[in-house]
């Protein structure tokens, strides 16, 4: 593939193949203060259109939920605070309260999730208890299996609901050194796998699984290992990785400078790559405080967190 110019400009642009393409975005309508609540806004879009909102009081110095869509447009707002998960209907109407704990929620309690089709697995660690609830549900709520496995400090989580196989990134210590492990496990909470290594993002494609870590990136074989890895020259993150069709995209950036309030990158590579093999590079030289990338019918978009879109044009 070869890079084509491209343009800063706000295309109208379908979704690959026709299919349904739902996303949420976050916004903080009012802002919390000590003696007042505030208000979270999420609105959920099928191909860019707006199809509904649905509105969550917040309070101040509380962590704030987070939040997926599944394939069939069902929100899910997850909350480490009130360990629970609020899912919705594609009419805003709620469905299901699920509740993860029976005990009280603390303040620093994390909560990994990842949605996947019609599916999502979710890992709460629960340190009084020395487990980590690992708890796999459907669209509708339904919990499907849950099993624990011991206390672990996690940072990264991911599913493939077509193969039943969850991962997690796991991070312990010997001494001051620390030890890493991606770990796969089957829904009976079985390791089928472990590997030395970290992710705090990664998707499973037809090729293997993609897991990316702060300045590199590795292509796994669950069964069998390591395929390959690229660390990143020294000044270089990864930021992203976007799996769509045969093809992955990953978002690498040079160190990011706050700037009033965001951490803006003056340039960012985006690397393709088909199976195995690497099949494009793309550059973007823009002041960006880089949100997240869609990858449509006729551009990969990238958009910033002021909602700049800039459609990057690939040629085969």
């Amino acid at each position: 593939m070869k890079l084509l110019t491209f343009f800063l400009l706000i295309l109208f642009i379908t979704t690959l193949h026709g299919q349904k393409d739902y996303r949420v975005e976050k916004e903080i309508v009012i802002r919390p203060e000590k003696a007042k609540s505030g208000l979270l806004r999420f609105t959920v879009k099928e191909n860019n259109n707006e199809l509904y909102k649905v509105d969550k009081s917040i309070d101040f110095d509380i962590p704030h939920p987070g939040v997926g869509v599944f394939s069939n447009g069902n929100l899910a707002i997850f909350s480490a605070f009130e360990k629970n998960v609020l899912l919705y209907s594609p009419t805003g109407k709620e469905l299901k309260k699920i509740n993860l704990s029976e005990f009280i929620a603390e303040y620093e309690v994390p909560l990994f999730f990842y949605i996947d089709g019609n599916e999502a697995y979710i890992v709460l660690p629960e340190m009084k208890q020395s487990v980590n609830r690992n708890i796999f549900i459907n669209s509708a709520g339904k919990i499907i299996k849950e099993f624990d496995t011991p206390f672990e400090q996690i940072n990264g989580i991911s599913y493939s609901s077509s193969a039943k196989l969850a991962v997690t990134s796991k991070i312990s210590w010997r001494g001051v050194k620390p030890v890493k492990e991606i770990i796969f496990r089957n829904l009976k909470g079985e390791v089928l796998n472990s590997i030395e290594g970290a992710f705090f993002k990664g998707e499973f494609t037809s090729a293997g699984f993609w897991a990316i870590d702060k300045q590199q990136y590795m292509l796994i074989n669950p069964k069998v290992g390591m395929i390959f890895e690229e660390r990143l020259q020294a000044g270089k993150i990864v930021l992203d990785i976007i799996d769509s069709a045969d093809e992955v995209y990953i978002v690498t950036s040079t160190a990011p400078e706050l700037k009033q309030g965001a951490f803006v990158s003056d340039k960012l590579e985006i690397l393709v790559y088909s199976g195995e093999k690497k099949s494009g590079v793309a550059e973007v030289n823009e002041n960006i405080a880089y949100e997240r990338m869609e990858v449509t019918e006729l551009y990969p978009v990238v958009i910033g967190k002021s909602g700049v879109r800039i459609p990057i044009a690939f040629l085969n």
